[in-house]
């Protein structure tokens, strides 16, 4: 009986690192990804009406597949922000650029977001170094989760190994560390929450219509949305002030 104790502790590892694998494989970031309710040829569609120049009815094909939740590529978000800047809608314009952008991190996107910004006046464009590295994360999060899902799996075999051979059981404590960034980076709530002005407003101090007002202002400026109080955004302005806007006035980027 003797001989085969080495042989059942080892199987009795291997369940454990299997059942960590499926602890960690169950928590993996879902793919966010929209579901296709349009058939693909109703995007064919609205393409065709763009390229016959039948801008309105190609807008508003657009505009239908996007509020069923089709798959947006990026020749349609691009279409519809030039159909909107056609028609002098530069909040929907904006709006559609920065989802864009939020998607592909392309430059020359925030350039021309930057630059219908200033051409019209509107705050809230300019991006820090801080801002930049989290819409990064974003964009990477999926990589880095399973990079780091990998580093668990291989830890976890290679230090329960080890630590079987030498009968260093301490070594088993050594997988905490990737299995606890790996939950940590899975878990985490990194979207980076915007939202354009749609109409004009009046930016408050507090989160009711009787506190101060902060500021009048026109359509098309964005904000980042911190939290939700009530009928109510907590928003950043000016960098770090903190102001009120009411949420029926504020569409939120995708």
């Amino acid at each position: 009986m003797q001989r085969y104790e080495p042989y059942l502790t080892m199987q009795k590892w291997r369940l454990l690192f299997l059942g960590l694998f499926l602890i960690l494989w169950h928590i993996q970031p879902k793919t966010g990804l929209a579901n296709n309710s349009k058939p693909r040829n109703s995007l064919h569609q609205a393409d065709s009406l763009f390229s016959q120049k039948k801008f309105n009815q190609a807008l508003h094909s657009y505009e239908s597949l996007r509020e069923n939740g089709t798959q947006e590529t990026k020749r349609m978000l691009f279409r519809m922000a030039f159909l909107y800047e056609k028609q002098s809608d530069i909040p929907q314009a904006l709006l559609v650029l920065n989802s864009l952008y939020n998607q592909t991190g392309d430059q020359a996107i925030l350039e021309r977001m930057t630059e219908l910004a200033e051409k019209h006046e509107l705050q809230g464009y300019d991006e820090d170094l801080s801002t930049s590295f989290h819409r990064s994360f974003i964009r990477r999060k999926r990589i880095i989760t399973y990079t780091l899902l990998g580093l668990s799996i291989a830890c976890c075999g290679l230090f329960g190994w080890l630590g079987f051979q030498y009968g260093r059981h301490f070594l088993l404590l050594i997988p905490i560390l990737p299995i606890g960034l790996t939950a940590l980076v899975i878990n985490k709530e990194t979207r980076l929450q915007e939202g354009i002005l749609l109409q004009k407003t009046i930016v408050m101090n507090g989160p009711s219509g009787a506190s101060p007002m902060v500021q009048s202002l026109s359509a098309g400026h964005r904000f980042f949305i911190d939290k939700e109080v009530g009928p109510w955004y907590q928003v950043r302005w000016n960098t770090d002030q903190t102001a009120y806007i009411r949420k029926t006035h504020l569409q939120t980027v995708r």
